[in-house]
C-alpha cells in the first residue's frame, strides 16, 4: 500500500511549519538589540542555578510526548484507503448496535438511527439490531431491527453506579438482555454515526477473532450538527 497524497501534503506542511518557526525564532533573537539582563548578577548564583535546572527539566519532561506526537504525525498515514470486507456476509455473527442516551434530543437520535441502519443495510448485513438505551421514552417508530429500552428511574446496580454505566448495566440484566454469548455489541453515543468504512473495519475486526474488545479512531462532526436547547 503506497503513501497517500494527503499524507505527503500533511508531512510537508508539518516540516515547513517547524522550519519556519525555527528560523523566525533565530531572526527575532538576532534582531533583539535590547541590553540583556545578567541573571548571575541580578538574581544571584543559587537562584540562577535553580531556574536553569528547572528550565532544562521542564524542557526534557515534554520531550517524550513531543517526539511521540511528531513520529505519529510523520510516520502514520491518517488517510488510508477505504477498507473492504474480507469475509463473507454469511459468516458475520449477530451484531447489536447499542446507543446510550439520556433522551434529550429525539430528533438527533432518530436521524442517526436511520443513518446507522441504512449503512448496515447498504453493506448487505442482515443479522443485526439497533438498541436505543434511554432514560426518557422516545416513542420511536416500530421496526423489527430496532429496540427501545427505557431504563426505569428506580433501577439501581449492585455498586450504585450512575449515568452511562448504570444504563449499560441495565441492558445486561437477565429480564432485559436478549443477546447470546457469541453476539457482538457496538457501543455508540447518540451523536455517533457509522460510515461504511467504519462498519467494514468493525466486521473485519470481529471476524478475525483474535481480540474480544476494541476501540477505533473517532472523528467529530463529519455531518451537519443537530442539537437542541431546553429552557
Amino acid at each position: 500500500m503506497g503513501i497517500s497524497l494527503q499524507h505527503k501534503i500533511h508531512v510537508s506542511s508539518c516540516l515547513a511549519c517547524l522550519v519556519f518557526f525555527q528560523y523566525a525564532g533565530v531572526f527575532n533573537t538576532a534582531e533583539d538589540s535590547r541590553e540583556s539582563f545578567n541573571t548571575w548578577i541580578g538574581l544571584g548564583t543559587p537562584l540562577t542555578l535553580l531556574l536553569y535546572c528547572a528550565d532544562v527539566f521542564l524542557t526534557l519532561l515534554q520531550l517524550p510526548l513531543s517526539f511521540s506526537v511528531f513520529c505519529g504525525l510523520v510516520f502514520y498515514d491518517a488517510f488510508p484507503e477505504s477498507p473492504v470486507i474480507k469475509h463473507s456476509i454469511a459468516s458475520i455473527p449477530y451484531l447489536c448496535i447499542r446507543v446510550v442516551t439520556r433522551g434529550d434530543y429525539p430528533q438527533l437520535i432518530n436521524l442517526n438511527l436511520s443513518r446507522n441502519m441504512n449503512t448496515c443495510l447498504q453493506l448487505g448485513l442482515d443479522t443485526f439490531i439497533v438498541e436505543i438505551v434511554t432514560e426518557k421514552p422516545l416513542n420511536l417508530p416500530k421496526n423489527p431491527r430496532m429496540r427501545e429500552i427505557v431504563v426505569p428511574t428506580s433501577y439501581e446496580t449492585k455498586r450504585k453506579t450512575k449515568f452511562k454505566a448504570r444504563n449499560l448495566q441495565y441492558c445486561l440484566e437477565d429480564h432485559v438482555n436478549r443477546l447470546h454469548g457469541d453476539n457482538w455489541i457496538v457501543h455508540l453515543d447518540e451523536d455517533s454515526v457509522l460510515t461504511e468504512s467504519v462498519k467494514s473495519d468493525i466486521i473485519n475486526f470481529i471476524c478475525d477473532g483474535s481480540i474480544d474488545f476494541g476501540q477505533g479512531l473517532i472523528t467529530l462532526k463529519t455531518t451537519e450538527l443537530i442539537t437542541g436547547c431546553g429552557l
